[in-house]
């Protein structure tokens, strides 16, 4: 009995061992059969397991938000309509972007009915006193513009029932205008980087003969019908309009060169953001506006790069730029164009309505230009397979030699040698056609796309997005800036501050600081700030009335919170301005936070949380 009782227990031991050992077995082959990531490479891979077979491991993220639905204020009521005036509009504040896939907003911020027919006669008050008053906008000018021979007002009004009119006889009355005056005078929109409608006259003379000397006008030309060599005496004086306290012409034409490699879209607009809010001296946000000029350059680049945000790209960015004359506007005294004139004066001076005043913003910008460099701007944003360039081995220094000696942009020092323009390249792993074109082709593994911005000068064809593309092109621009330059470097003031010191300042009213108070709200209105925090350094975009993250490198998602990297960490960025304390002591004071998003083992926000200002 004792015997079959051992014999019992044994067989039991044995028949649980075994267990044990075929549960560990089994086990140990569903280890092997399971999908495994090399988490030490930042990518997502499809990973390999023993049997050969290949899976993809898609990580779960517990900080997935919660998608954001779009949220509308109510309407505000319609402006109102008088004899003078043929539109009504109402606005609508937006309480929240939608964002995280959540629902959008459709319909527009902006509504606007047209008027009943009015019986009345419009009826203006004259403001202008002892000067005269163009008919269309009100504009006052001095009487002794009037019969002068020159237009003063956009109607020509000054020039009409004259008994007569004194010509000027000097030789302002055949010198052209400086090249870029109609660049300097427009305004500027500091939420878009945009340049949208004239804020001050680039036609205007005042009746004075003011005129600058073009050093480079003593070239010989060669006339084919007379047969003989002479100079160009058209190109000798240029006439400065009133708006202009100086403007001087480079001796020789500047130009300089760079080339940045950037992995992801995210560092690339951060950079681009960067250099916008050092130039500006304000912190420059991502953002499109509902209104504005159609088609603008600035915004198409940016639309067309946003659109890559695959993880297997890197961004090769090519810049050149060339200077060819500065100037600064007068500080007071300014004589605005006359539609921002008659806007201006048709906004309501005794009741402040933010609706009609971001209108006017959204037409004329936040800001005017006080001085600046006018010339041209290239820049070159290639678009890699950074998965080519690895099997190529080819690497980014190459790559953007390559480039910038196909147009004809001198190569970067460093690895590669510099490239003469007109001169073949001589960089490992390029052919050196001397074209883009050819190289952008000819390496279609390696380059996805080339996305152009260009400033400046005679281009031809699509705006010049696509014109220059070797060398010889590229020469031809450059010498075509001088007569056809744009603003390529500039400082600005708000445009609360050229109403203030025109030559309309001391009729206008209340409307400079209704615009004031405009100005600080539409910087918030339609600020990315206002978007929720991306998380691991992604850049938030603020599309009307939508926000979407773009993501750096090894991270994706709505918010980019899915990623492979275990020492990934987040900046910190700033919120949105509060509003304004009272005034206590002639001043009032307004805050931010560091929290959107707060710092995560990343760096703190840089610049103050706290900002003072005079009442």
């Amino acid at each position: 009995m004792s015997s079959f009782s051992s014999r019992s227990s044994f067989i039991s031991n044995m028949n649980r061992l075994i267990c044990v050992l075929l549960g560990s077995y089994i086990l140990l082959l569903v280890l092997n059969k399971s999908p495994t990531v090399d988490a030490t490479e930042y990518s997502w891979n499809m990973a390999e397991t023993r049997t050969g077979q290949s899976a993809i491991r898609r990580v779960r993220s517990v900080n997935k938000p919660a998608p954001i639905n779009c949220k509308m204020k109510m309407w505000s009521s319609w402006s109102p309509c008088d004899s003078c005036t043929d539109k009504k509009f109402r606005f609508r504040y937006m309480e929240k972007a939608s964002q995280f896939g959540g629902r959008q907003c459709l319909d527009s911020q902006w509504e606007e009915l047209a008027c009943p027919t009015a019986q009345a006669v419009c009826w203006e008050p004259d403001i202008c006193g002892e000067r005269f008053t163009c008919n269309a906008t009100g504009r006052c000018v001095s009487q002794a513009l009037r019969c002068n021979g020159e237009v003063d007002c956009d109607d020509e009004s000054d020039e009409t029932d004259c008994e007569q009119v004194d010509d000027r006889q000097d030789k302002c009355s055949t010198l052209l205008p400086i090249p870029g005056a109609g660049r300097g005078t427009q305004g500027f929109n500091i939420l878009t980087g945009e340049f949208v409608d004239h804020v001050l006259d680039p036609q205007y003379y005042g009746g004075q003969c003011e005129y600058v000397y073009n050093g480079e006008w003593r070239k010989l030309i060669y006339d084919p019908f007379c047969e003989n060599l002479h100079y160009n005496e058209d190109e000798k004086n240029y006439r400065k309009p009133y708006n202009f306290h100086t403007y001087r012409f480079m001796a020789q034409a500047t130009s300089e060169g760079s080339s940045e490699y950037y992995e992801d879209m995210a560092t690339l607009l951060k950079a681009r953001k960067t250099e916008d809010s050092f130039n500006l001296g304000v912190t420059v946000g991502i953002r499109y506006v509902e209104f504005g000029v159609s088609g603008n350059v600035e915004s198409a680049l940016l639309t067309n790069l946003t659109k890559y945000t695959n993880q297997e790209l890197g961004f090769i960015r090519l810049q050149s730029k060339v200077q060819t004359a500065q100037f600064k506007m007068r500080s007071e005294g300014l004589m605005l164009h006359e539609d921002m004139y008659l806007s201006l004066m048709e906004l309501p001076e005794e009741k402040y309505d933010f609706g009609l005043y971001s209108r006017f913003l959204n037409t004329y910008g936040t800001h005017y230009v006080t001085q600046g460099i006018m010339g041209g701007t290239l820049e070159y944003v290639a678009v890699v397979n950074t998965t080519a360039m690895k099997t190529s081995k080819i690497d980014a220094e190459q790559l953007k030699g390559c480039l910038g000696g196909s147009i004809g942009i001198s190569s970067p020092i460093g690895k590669t040698k510099q490239v003469e323009v007109g001169g073949k390249l001589e960089v490992k792993g390029c052919k050196g056609t001397g074209s883009y074109e050819k190289e952008m082709y000819g390496s279609s593994s390696l380059i996805k796309d080339i996305v152009t911005l260009v400033k400046g000068g005679s281009t031809g064809g699509s705006g010049g997005l696509l014109a220059i593309k070797d060398p010889d092109t590229y020469r031809k621009w450059g010498l075509s800036l001088k007569y056809n330059p744009n603003l390529i470097e500039f400082e600005t003031l708000p445009i609360f501050e050229l109403v203030r010191l025109s030559t309309a300042g001391d009729h206008v009213g209340a409307r400079p600081a209704h615009l004031r108070r405009a100005w600080e709200e539409y910087l918030l209105q339609f600020n990315s700030c206002r978007c929720a925090p991306c998380r691991h350094d992604g850049i938030p975009v603020l599309s009307q009335t939508s926000c979407h993250c773009i993501c750096k490198q090894g991270f994706r998602g709505e918010a980019c919170e899915e990623t492979l990297r275990k020492d990934s960490t987040t900046d910190g960025a700033w919120s949105c301005w509060g509003a304004w304390s009272s005034c206590q002591s002639g001043s009032k004071t307004r805050r931010r936070s560091c929290d959107n998003p707060q710092p995560d083992g990343g760096a703190a926000c840089l610049g103050s949380s706290s900002q003072n200002q005079r009442c």
